[in-house]
């Protein structure tokens, strides 16, 4: 109950650091969360043509196949899409507090959470051990129910984005997604693993 209480206070703290930051400028308040993209540009922004290929905002570049864990895949996919919230990796704490899932379940995890309680948006994906997933997909659907009871009554929009989820087992992997881009995700996974 202690390591709720911390990351409570840490999300507090962040949210109001991130809404002194937002403040000042326009003399009036604002409900409306900020649509800043959370990801920085991988490359200095410059006026002269570049030889790559354009990037495609808010989608794919491809390459997924080409990924080999499932860390590898989460980074690419928080390269792809530049339109995510301000997101958190997952630590045990997380998997274990939020999602319930005790971490020597796995023989690998990553995951992204968001920095501030004004979205749904969150991802997951493991390896998961042998004889093991029945119960991982089980803590993910329960994770499901509880997302869907907060934003019920929260945000609207937020508790649409969370009944279109996304999970997804290929073998040993699994992937959960509540996304603006939950669907692409999904399918993205699957041609990693």
């Amino acid at each position: 109950m202690k390591k709720r209480s911390i990351i409570a206070l840490i999300l507090a703290l962040a949210l109001a650091l991130g809404l002194a930051s937002c403040g000042g400028g326009n003399g009036g308040t604002s409900t409306e969360p900020s649509t800043a993209p959370s990801v920085e540009p991988s490359a200095p922004v410059t006026d002269e043509p570049s030889d790559e290929p354009d990037s495609n905002p808010g989608g794919t570049s491809g390459g997924y196949e080409d990924v080999s864990d499932v860390k590898g895949f989460m980074d690419k996919v928080a390269e792809d899409y530049d339109d995510l919230p301000a997101m958190m990796d997952f630590d045990d704490s997380i998997l274990s507090d939020t999602y319930g899932i005790d971490p020597s379940l796995l023989d690998e995890y990553a995951g992204k959470f968001p920095l501030m309680n004004v979205t749904a948006t969150e991802f997951f994906a493991a390896k998961v051990k042998s004889g093991n997933m029945d119960a991982v997909v089980e803590a993910i659907e329960n994770r499901v129910s509880s997302l869907e009871q907060t934003w019920a009554t929260y945000l609207p929009e937020q508790y649409e984005l969370v009944k279109q989820y996304e999970l997804v087992q290929e073998g040993d992997y699994v992937f959960f997604a509540v996304s603006d881009h939950a669907a692409e995700m999904a399918e993205n996974f699957k041609a990693a693993f």
